[in-house]
């Protein structure tokens, strides 16, 4: 049984057992002084907020970006299509008939070079009440939050983020000023594919002897019991890693080249990771709005991860860096696939495009943690996949909003088991229950660095993010912190006041 789910079940019965021993031993009658019993008051907390709601047949119009991955909408079902589209058409059906409601779904470009067109098209329709939802690229709803077209989604009573729909972290890390803009989670279909995880290969890790390794290092059984015990950590990771290292395409080479089998391998995407894996934020969200992290000014902290991950990337045989953009992303995923790498750090996605169609036998981890003293494992994603966000001048609010919770509610039971269990899990070497569990480990390490999000509102002179900065310094072997953030802290304060006193003049809408 899922652990969440039997622990779902668990709190009921102990919230049951406590209420009728108080009625058991309480002597007055069931009714308190305002007329309500403890049993309604139990159902009240337990109630579902879409319970009940229905609606007249209203349209709600939906603007979607078209994802370069997995579709967010399959208008009709097709008996040769994946599972996961018939599932993305599946979970639609159900939303429509459960609110009884018609969905008119827009698609435009809007990832790459076409986002800014994308968002110059929502913002017009914005103007003149022509969307009730937008469906967009990550950081293309922080651009619209930013220019006060997006309402607060804390507003709503048929939504309800404590959901396993949505991501445990979202509400804390994404509520600015005591309001949430825009939301993510089962409800797109992209968000697990882009989720960032550990691959391992399990004929490499039966070769080289790590759950060996692991007993006499860590006193635990194997891999999953040392994600299960909390000491899957960078240290860990690199002590397993190093066992690993051949020369196997005779390069001679005292470093690991492209054709080597290696304990560890990644690309440029996924590097920052390593920064916040380790549980650091580039951007922090409070009351105030956002600020620079000072975890991200600190040069211990972050010159101490760069010189470990410039060690072990580029000045040992055990890691290969695969490089950066289509050639760095193709690079991993075939070093993999084709056996040569113990562990890679990837998006879910390679599962599905790249390791399911070769011969590799592999599990999948959490992103490691930066000590054993971090209470969670923490990732951060790639960023295409979606946000969805309200916009204020809809005439159809309410209801827009208990679209995109009962969508969400629905994807968990059709696109999140078709995407994991049938694309992913069925992949494995074996299929057991300790294969399922890591599962919930790596979505519940799902975060979201503000800093992120907001991407594009801290361009550096059109050369990279500022919060891409550790990503950038990490690529380059430059483990030089303390002489490079000095320079960027101006302006990173700056960006986070532009972003604040814009938030701040919206009001809450």
């Amino acid at each position: 049984m899922n652990k969440k789910l039997w622990l779902r079940i668990l709190s009921v019965m102990l919230v049951l057992i406590v209420c009728f021993t108080a009625l058991a031993s309480c002597k007055k009658d069931a009714d308190d002084d305002n007329g309500v019993t403890d049993t309604e008051s139990f159902a009240e907390v337990e109630k579902d907020v879409l319970e009940g709601v229905r609606y007249n047949g209203e349209t709600v119009k939906v603007l979607s970006w078209i994802p370069s991955n997995l579709k967010e909408h399959v208008p009709e079902f097709s008996v040769g299509s994946h599972i996961v589209e018939q599932k993305t058409f599946e979970r639609m059906e159900k939303t429509k008939a459960q609110l009884n409601i018609n969905v008119n779904w827009v698609e435009e470009k809007g990832n790459g070079k076409a986002m800014n067109e994308f968002i110059s098209k929502a913002a017009t329709g914005i103007m003149v009440s022509e969307y009730d939802v937008i469906c967009c690229y990550s950081s293309a709803a922080a651009t619209l939050t930013s220019s006060g077209y997006a309402t607060n989604l804390l507003n709503y009573e048929t939504m309800d983020f404590t959901q396993e729909w949505y991501p445990q972290n979202l509400v804390e890390d994404c509520t600015m000023f005591d309001r949430l803009y825009f939301c993510t989670g089962d409800v797109s279909t992209n968000l697990i594919y882009m989720t960032s995880l550990v691959f391992f290969n399990n004929t490499l890790m039966n070769d080289y002897h790590i759950n060996d390794m692991i007993k006499s290092e860590y006193g635990e059984e194997d891999i999953y019991a040392l994600v299960r015990e909390g000491k899957w950590t960078q240290e860990a990771m690199l002590t397993l890693a190093s066992a690993v290292g051949e020369d196997t395409d005779n390069s001679g080479s005292i470093t690991a080249t492209e054709g080597d089998t290696v304990g560890f391998s990644t690309y440029e995407t996924l590097l920052c990771n390593f920064y916040q894996g380790a549980g650091y934020k580039t951007v922090n969200v409070g009351e105030s709005g956002v600020s620079v992290s000072e975890d991200y000014m600190d040069a211990g902290i972050v010159g101490g991860l760069l010189e470990t991950f410039v060690e072990f990337l580029f000045k040992t045989p055990n890691a290969f860096y695969c490089g950066g953009g289509n050639d760095g992303h193709s690079n991993a995923a075939k070093m993999f696939s084709d056996g040569r790498s113990l562990f890679t750090l990837a998006p879910a996605s390679h599962a599905y495009t790249t390791h399911a169609k070769s011969e590799v036998k592999f599990g999948a981890l959490p992103v490691p943690k930066g000590s054993n003293d971090q209470t969670s494992y923490y990732s951060v994603h790639s960023r295409p996949y979606s946000m969805f966000l309200i916009p204020n001048t809809s005439n159809q609010k309410d209801i827009a909003a208990s679209f995109i919770h009962c969508l969400g509610q629905h994807s968990y039971t059709t696109t999140r088991t078709a995407i994991i269990e049938t694309t992913m899990k069925g992949r494995y070497a074996s299929i057991e229950a300790a294969d399922l569990e890591m599962w919930d480990y790596i979505i519940d390490s799902q975060t979201f660095d503000m800093g992120r999000v907001f991407e594009t509102m801290f361009d550096h002179n059109g050369k990279f993010r500022n919060t891409d900065l550790f990503a950038h310094r990490l690529k380059n072997a430059g483990s030089d912190w303390a002489s490079i953030i000095s320079g960027y802290k101006e302006e990173m304060e700056n960006q986070c006041i532009d972003i604040n006193n814009m938030l701040q003049s919206f009001g809450d809408q």
